[in-house]
């Protein structure tokens, strides 16, 4: 059930959700060097429902809580886990226009979370991680959920799933765009490489195909 994974000095951090299957922890934690478990967060001292991406930040580890896998009881918070304690709390609810948080990117000092609602429709939440303060932007033109997306400097790429259009939210002015030369096809994952500064973008109908853009 492990969703995705975060390395913070010597422990792992391990969220976890799985279609059909009630797991006791959606949060657990990790020595890195031999593996072993040391803190697994039961439902009542840590997030009550299957969690997905997360992101350190300033010794906190934001963690999106999706019930992503009980469809049409999803929910929308952001828990925070203390890395100096490992104290669980401090969860913020993104409301209804925030359910199911999937993609986390860390800008400057926001959160940025891209939800997938109850599949019919998107939407990107911004969380301040200084006074935990959040404002939602609806994607009025989507009607399911968001397929991938990825940070690239001041944008937001992301596309709907099932569409062959790659857009952009500007995160400082709100607005979106579509991102201008990218192949109109379904993308399977987007990823920004830091150092060379390409967008990796990957294809795949999961059976046949699997393809890697370079862009």
């Amino acid at each position: 059930g492990v969703r995705n994974l975060e390395v913070h000095n010597n422990i792992i951090i391990a969220t976890r959700g799985e279609y059909l299957v009630n797991l006791d922890s959606h949060l657990q934690i990790f020595n890195a060097d031999d593996l072993s478990l040391i803190m697994s967060y039961n439902t009542t001292d840590g997030p009550q429902y299957p969690t997905q991406n997360l992101i350190v930040h300033n010794g906190i580890a934001y963690i999106a809580i999706n019930n992503a896998y009980d469809f049409g009881n999803e929910v929308g918070r952001i828990g925070q886990l203390d890395l100096n304690t490992l104290a669980y709390g401090n969860e913020i609810d993104l409301g209804e226009d925030g359910k199911n948080p999937d993609n986390m990117v860390l800008f400057g000092n926001d959160i940025i979370t891209v939800n997938n609602l109850d599949w019919t429709g998107s939407s990107i939440s911004r969380i301040s991680t200084l006074d935990n303060t959040w404002e939602n932007h609806p994607i009025s033109f989507a009607t399911s959920g968001c397929g991938t997306s990825a940070l690239n400097e001041e944008k937001l790429m992301f596309q709907i799933s099932m569409d062959t259009v790659l857009r952009t939210l500007d995160l400082n002015t709100m607005t979106e765009a579509e991102a201008p030369g990218a192949p109109q096809i379904p993308y399977y994952e987007l990823a920004k490489e830091p150092i060379n500064g390409f967008i990796y973008a990957s294809e795949t109908d999961y059976f046949s195909f699997g393809k890697v853009y370079i862009l």
